[in-house]
């Protein structure tokens, strides 16, 4: 299952994206906004990763995703919404050379409209750095609200405590 934008196609994980996983992944400038992967990643994580993205969530949902050049299937990144309790957290990044290009902007659109027809009325969230402020920019243009900010139990790698939740209705 893929999904079609604009410029991208949002499509599960393939082995031939592992160099690319394990170059991003290790790129401090996208490693210290996350808290979920590995780091240093390693090519068994990526192959983790891979298994997951294609393994739909309870209940059949599958929101886990490459972002890719539509045209050439450049790898650019990655896109998940996962479901919990009638909930679902969005993650995200992209490789630093496709930053600034309104990529990510169109990814979240295109998973929170293919969200819309395959499990409406879910909440989804996103956790953000409050110094990641193109992180908030996007969310913000996606429709998705400011909640609060709290204090993490676990610092990010970049040392904040601080994380604000954004959150929309489908």
């Amino acid at each position: 299952m893929s999904i079609k934008t604009q410029r991208l196609r949002l499509r599960a994980a393939e082995e031939k994206d592992i160099p690319f996983l394990v170059a991003g992944l290790n790129d401090w400038s996208i490693a210290q906004w996350l808290i979920s992967p590995p780091y240093p990643y390693k090519e068994d994580d990526a192959r983790w990763f891979i298994n997951w993205t294609n393994t739909p969530d309870e209940g059949g949902f599958n929101g886990k995703f490459v972002i890719a050049n539509k045209t050439t299937d450049e790898f650019l990144g990655v896109i998940t919404l996962v479901p919990e309790a009638g909930r679902a957290e969005l993650g995200y990044w992209l490789q630093a050379a496709a930053h600034k290009k309104g990529y990510m902007k169109e990814a979240v659109k295109g998973v929170v409209e293919f969200a819309q027809r395959t499990a409406p009325n879910l909440i989804c969230f996103a956790t953000v750095d409050p110094e990641n402020h193109s992180s908030e920019r996007c969310l913000v243009a996606n429709g998705f609200k400011f909640l609060n900010e709290y204090k993490r139990e676990k610092c990010r790698r970049n040392g904040t405590v601080n994380t604000r939740i954004y959150e929309r209705q489908l």
